[in-house]
């Protein structure tokens, strides 16, 4: 797949060994227009002969390959692009992206994680839609934690009711913690100070605790 758009071909694990090593030589030269190409489709003829949720399942194939920001991105922008004017479409993403979710502490995993963060959920214009879809998707409660976690720019009130479920369950006190903290440290987070307050004093969780302790000095 690589050899077809690249004119110094790269092997995914040479890619791969890049990555992991940090060695930026092998990307030095117009490299980093592979992903674009590989993510695009390869070649139009087959691109467009594709629906969209093959489409969708060609760029994860992709994910699959060469899990990392740059490849994942393509999902969000595709998102914007096509999928969000098709419903069906868009449910078999949300789809997919949970089941990466699923697979906690891959680079797939990841990949997806941050790219929820940094895109999904940044970005005003997809964040409610990406959220809701999300969470009628994950029905484990190991994925709405993953969720939540990577959930800080969300709008509080939309995540207040979730976290105010949480509060009456100790053992998911630990995920909670970290939201908010999420909530509060990111960039573009959102909080309600005087909730989150409410909901830190009946957290069943020692001082000591990294989310804890900084939700008490930062709220």
């Amino acid at each position: 797949m690589i050899d077809r758009v690249s004119e110094t071909p790269l092997s995914v694990a040479e890619i791969t060994e890049g990555f992991k090593s940090g060695d930026e030589a092998p990307f030095k030269y117009g490299h980093w227009e592979v992903v674009r190409d590989v993510c695009e489709g390869i070649s139009a003829n087959i691109w467009e002969s594709l629906t969209t949720k093959q489409q969708i399942d060609r760029l994860c194939e992709v994910i699959e390959l060469w899990p990392c920001y740059a490849t994942s991105h393509h999902l969000f922008q595709f998102y914007v692009e096509s999928a969000q004017a098709d419903p069906v479409a868009t449910e078999h993403l949300w789809g997919r992206i949970v089941g990466y979710l699923e697979r906690f502490g891959t680079p797939q995993c990841d990949a997806l994680e941050y790219v929820l963060w940094v895109d999904f959920f940044e970005d005003q214009s997809t964040c409610e839609a990406a959220w809701h879809g999300l969470m009628c998707m994950a029905s484990d409660r190991k994925v709405r934690d993953r969720i939540l976690i990577n959930a800080g720019p969300v709008p509080y009130v939309l995540k207040k009711p979730i976290y105010h479920q949480m509060i009456k369950f100790p053992d998911e006190h630990e995920a909670l913690a970290e939201s908010l903290a999420h909530s509060k440290q990111d960039y573009f987070g959102d909080i309600d100070r005087k909730d989150a307050r409410k909901l830190v004093k009946r957290l069943d969780l020692p001082r000591s605790d990294e989310f804890v302790a900084y939700l008490k000095d930062n709220l």
